[in-house]
């Protein structure tokens, strides 16, 4: 029987070639012996390339090892042992990125209350009085050293109860520390506040202003001084705005307002609604008056 898949003059394996005349034929097929596992060139210490491509290795595997052979050469080129074992253990460790801990760094104050002497010494002899008490005189370079280093700080004296300190710690933030911290000392016994304002601009601004609130709570500021850290001086005059109606067109500029003005109290500013003439019977003008002087109701100019 003629089988179909038997070509004339191919070769293969079922179909090998036949010997030429006077040589001796092919010796038959025989197959290899298998590995010896406890050779040093066992396929378990040494896997063909074939193993490589159709088993690769991950990422980690990968990374764990190109780092052994970089870091250690000698290591990475010695022959390895029988059982094959790598160890990964101690590489995962030495490539350990975990942050360290971060030290705070100090602040300029700290660095400045750090660095600045905090030594006391005696400049003078303590003396007798006649009454009996130590008694020292103290010179006047001294008070002008003390009034120069506390120059930035106000003073906010409030009309009555003061309102609780975090409220006063809130509200100064918000408005004058630009939501910063302020140096704030609290003294509930003279229902007042000190407070540091760095900036000589805006310090200025506060003392021209003198009135403020927190919450419903009205007080005034006033540069320190020695003697407003004695006791606290009586508010005596006030600015605030006047309504006025009846001025006529004439004297609807800066000259006429500041005449009509001064007769109520101190001229100090106008707003845009009186300047633009939005309306042409009520002017705005923000006056300082004495507050031991009544206002007057009516005003006349000639």
């Amino acid at each position: 029987m003629h089988k179909p898949w038997s070509v004339p003059g191919l070769i293969s394996g079922k179909n090998p070639p036949s010997a030429a005349a006077g040589e001796p034929p092919d010796p038959p097929l025989i197959p290899p012996d298998p590995p010896d596992p406890a050779s040093s060139l066992s396929p378990h210490n040494f896997p063909s390339l074939s193993d490589s491509k159709t088993a690769p290795r991950s990422a980690s595997a990968i990374r764990k090892g190109s780092y052994r052979s970089t870091v250690n050469t000698d290591k990475a080129l010695a022959p390895q042992t029988a059982t094959g074992s790598v160890n990964l253990d101690n590489t995962t460790m030495a490539t350990s990125t975990a942050p360290l801990p971060t030290i705070p760094q100090p602040s300029l104050v700290e660095k400045i209350r750090r660095t600045e002497n905090k030594t006391l010494r005696r400049f003078a002899p303590t003396t007798i009085s006649s009454s009996g008490r130590p008694r020292v005189v103290i010179p006047d370079v001294v008070f002008k050293k003390g009034a120069e280093i506390h120059k930035d700080f106000i003073i906010c004296y409030f009309n009555g109860r003061a309102p609780p300190f975090s409220q006063i710690q809130s509200v100064f933030n918000h408005m004058w520390g630009k939501e910063k911290r302020l140096e704030i000392h609290n003294n509930p016994l003279t229902h007042s506040a000190l407070v540091r304002i760095p900036s000589d601009y805006l310090r200025q601004k506060i003392l021209e202003k003198s009135i403020w609130y927190v919450g419903d709570s009205m007080f005034h500021t006033a540069q320190w001084s020695s003697i407003h850290s004695k006791s606290t001086p009586p508010l005596k005059a006030i600015k605030i705005w006047a309504h006025i109606t009846g001025i006529p067109l004439d004297l609807r500029h800066e000259d006429g307002y500041s005449l009509i003005a001064g007769l109520i109290g101190e001229p100090k500013e106008t707003d845009d609604f009186t300047k633009n003439l939005v309306s042409l019977t009520l002017s705005n003008v923000k006056i300082e008056v004495d507050l031991s002087q009544p206002l007057p109701a009516v005003v006349e100019f000639e």
